[in-house]
């Protein structure tokens, strides 16, 4: 099915966890306590649709670790469960997939992290084994490569053949005065150096996977523990988002007292995620209930004109979804978008649709979808608030 559906998942489901006012404007996140996805109620929603990813026969997509979406183009990564890094047009029918577990020329033992370039739609892959960075056309045939002399949790693509690469360790350069970000020309030289990792933040808690938010043509950097979002070219590094949440975050005053022995886990406040959809922004970040002490996924969309915020919570653990649809987990243009399960969306739709009565293209998505198929992209518009 080459055109994107659009299904509106309305669920009457039951809520699973208490409601937690941190913002006047909380828009309730529910899951069904028959084992449903989490959702946000179509209120907020102003369109929504589902697109299946199509492999051949004998392949298949078990995780996606990174979406990027270029002009013509799909990249997804799935590094814990495939090992590989699939490609696929705009309407998710299958073009290529890259196996990693090797180490030749164009080959990768890992995909750490992948990047492209908006407007050729050219794929870039970092393996973080091998310490390269391998080039391919929109279809995955190997053009180029290069070695590096340091690693890093993720990369991007910058403008003019620039790349971008988050540290988090602290071996750049092999020196004890590294850095977080670093850029390099398309030779691996480096070219600049930002946020100087100090003594302090020697250490794993600020290591981060998916840095960097590729939307459209620009890139964006969210650090670990900081509640500002940069602007990042191929020279500067710019401030452009400063959200204020009070102790909500771990700015770096808070993180400067963090010992590098202390558990990862007790320091939650945090921007986990970072997205730009038109002219709204989406923040995800953990932090724990203050009555309860639980873990709690907090999911904030805001309005760059207004300022208006919208809020949603969910918790986190064992078994449970940290996230709208597993997401949202990347953009394009109006879109937010995020992830599902197969079975999941069946088992979902197939509840909600018990003695009603659906349109004809909603049933034929429902009857042809399977329990085994690839995992399903849901892209969703947020309505003005």
């Amino acid at each position: 099915m080459k055109k994107l559906l659009f299904l509106m998942l309305i669920i009457a489901a039951a809520c699973t966890n208490d409601e937690i006012s941190y913002n006047p404007g909380l828009v309730e996140l529910e899951s069904s306590q028959k084992g449903g996805l989490p959702f946000i109620r179509d209120s907020i929603l102003s369109d929504f649709s589902i697109l299946k990813l199509e492999t051949p026969d004998g392949i298949f997509l078990g995780s996606i670790d990174k979406l990027i979406f270029t002009k013509h183009r799909i990249f997804i990564s799935d590094t814990k469960m495939m090992n590989s890094v699939f490609i696929f047009d705009l309407y998710g029918q299958y073009i290529n997939h890259l196996e990693g577990g090797f180490k030749g020329p164009g080959e990768f033992i890992r995909p750490q992290s992948i990047t492209s370039d908006f407007k050729s739609d050219e794929l870039y892959v970092f393996d973080d084994k091998l310490q390269k960075l391998i080039h391919y056309d929109p279809d995955g045939e190997f053009l180029s490569e290069f070695k590096m002399k340091y690693t890093a949790n993720d990369v991007a693509k910058l403008n003019d053949d620039y790349f971008a690469f988050n540290s988090g360790y602290p071996q750049i350069d092999n020196k004890v005065n590294s850095y977080d970000l670093i850029c390099t020309s398309g030779s691996g030289k480096i070219s600049n150096k930002f946020l100087p990792l100090r003594d302090w933040r020697v250490g794993t808690i600020f290591n981060k996977n998916n840095a960097f938010t590729e939307y459209m043509d620009t890139v964006w950097y969210c650090p670990v523990y900081n509640d500002t979002i940069y602007r990042l070219t191929e020279s500067s590094l710019k401030p452009v988002y400063h959200f204020n949440m009070d102790d909500k975050f771990i700015d770096d005053k808070l993180a400067n007292r963090i010992k590098v022995d202390d558990q990862a886990w007790e320091y939650t406040h945090a921007i986990g995620t970072f997205l730009k959809a038109g002219n709204t922004i989406y923040l995800g970040y953990g932090i724990r209930d203050p009555q309860t002490g639980r873990k709690v996924r907090l999911h904030v969309f805001c309005d760059i004109d207004s300022k208006n915020i919208r809020s949603a919570s969910s918790l986190t653990g064992s078994g449970l979804s940290d996230g709208l649809f597993t997401g949202p987990i990347s953009s394009t243009g109006d879109y937010f978008v995020g992830t599902i399960e197969a079975f999941q969306a069946k088992r979902s739709l197939e509840w909600s649709m018990e003695g009603k009565e659906f349109s004809e293209e909603r049933m034929e998505f429902y009857l042809n979808l399977s329990e085994n198929d690839n995992p399903l992209l849901i892209f969703y518009k947020v309505a003005p608030f």
